[in-house]
């Protein structure tokens, strides 16, 4: 716990969200980098701070980024909208992080994840939940864990782990944090919203279960041998 709060004063200063923190500790401590074969990152922008958290001040040489905004330099330009300009069975991993709730054909491109990685590849999502509205350029759905898992069983994954990023208080926070004026009060904001979590989850445990920030997910495509 005292990580955790560490990590958000620091980020919170750094003029990061709550849910963007809890999402980087989330890659921090449920992803490893494949770093001895192509991965993938899908519209994730030129310098997403999750690379922070993985420890890696430069993006890998094997990471390839995909993305269909110019000015953020993408080693491969291209719409997620559509299919993917790549082989079959090309990829060990794909990120692909705050990017489906702007995707209209969203099922298609989960299809066409599947598609693209290897056999035994990776595939880690982020998607927020309740979070204001947030055009890039537009802003299409919000996403349950029900909803999650059939996309993720219609796109092909039969072995997948979907985690909840909940809470009373730090959504709260979230919704009002643009009030509060100076970054000094944001970061006791937060600290105050830290130590009220702290005492519902001891009183109602269950609450927090109602509230959900965003949901991480990690997918594995099947190994062939195995099918």
């Amino acid at each position: 716990m005292a990580h955790l709060l560490k990590d958000l004063l620091i980020e919170t200063w750094r003029g990061k969200s709550i849910t963007r923190t809890l999402f980087n500790r989330q890659v921090e401590y449920g992803v490893k980098l494949d770093t001895n074969d192509l991965v993938l990152d899908l519209g994730g922008g030129q310098s997403p701070s999750y690379y922070r958290f993985l420890g890696y001040s430069l993006l890998p040489k094997n990471v390839i980024r995909v993305d269909i905004v110019s000015i953020n330099r993408p080693a491969l330009l291209a719409s997620l909208e559509h299919r993917l300009p790549m082989s079959d069975n090309i990829g060990s991993q794909v990120f692909l992080f705050n990017v489906l709730e702007h995707i209209y054909h969203h099922q298609q491109l989960l299809a066409e994840i599947h598609r693209i990685l290897k056999p035994g590849g990776e595939l880690f999502l982020y998607v927020p939940f309740l979070i204001n509205i947030h055009a890039d350029p537009h802003d299409y759905f919000r996403y349950s864990a029900s909803a999650l898992e059939k996309l993720l069983a219609e796109a092909g994954f039969k072995a997948y782990e979907i985690i909840a990023h909940a809470s009373l208080f730090y959504v709260i926070t979230q919704f009002s944090m643009p009030l509060v004026p100076t970054r000094l009060l944001k970061t006791i904001y937060v600290l105050i919203a830290f130590c009220l979590d702290g005492v519902l989850r001891r009183l109602l445990p269950h609450l927090n279960e109602k509230f959900v920030l965003g949901y991480f997910v990690a997918a594995k495509k099947s190994d062939l041998t195995t099918d």
